[in-house]
């Protein structure tokens, strides 16, 4: 997404557990890595999976449950969250392109679809709750048939 915007680098910031309240006095720093697009999965793990001190917790890898992504364009991002797994992407150039990334990477679902079939899976009785639905639904899509 970067390279589509015409973005050298891209931003990753820990939003979850809260910067000052457990990364800044555990580990005296704030959670967020800056990578070259020319960076490969090693430079990748590496930055992630730094553990500072010697302590695995303070790797990002291992710690943040909420994650943003983005690059200087501002014109892309990607939020994600360890719990509920869930990574929502946007500013795709295209169709087109966003297809051939979900072929490349997904397989990848809209909200609607990922409630229908994906999410009841991991729920008792097969069944996602209703307020669950509610809250994904408000913050990352719209209802089936509906488009925002």
């Amino acid at each position: 997404m970067a390279r589509w915007h015409g973005d050298g680098h891209v931003e990753l910031l820990v939003l979850e557990p809260d910067c000052d309240a457990f990364y800044l006095p555990e580990y005296r720093m704030y959670p967020a890595v800056s990578l070259s697009v020319e960076a490969d999965v090693d430079d990748y793990w590496a930055a992630i999976g730094h553990e500072p001190d010697g302590d695995i917790m303070g790797s990002i890898a291992t710690s943040a449950n909420v994650v943003a992504v983005t690059g200087p364009s501002r014109r892309w991002g990607c939020w994600g969250e360890r719990d509920p797994e869930v990574a929502v992407f946007r500013g795709f150039p295209n169709v087109a392109a966003r297809n051939k990334w979900r072929a490349q990477f997904g397989p990848f679902l809209e909200v609607s679809g990922a409630l229908e079939s994906h999410l009841p899976l991991t729920f008792a009785g097969r069944s996602v709750p209703d307020e669950y639905a509610t809250t994904l639904t408000a913050n990352y899509g719209s209802p089936v048939g509906r488009r925002p």
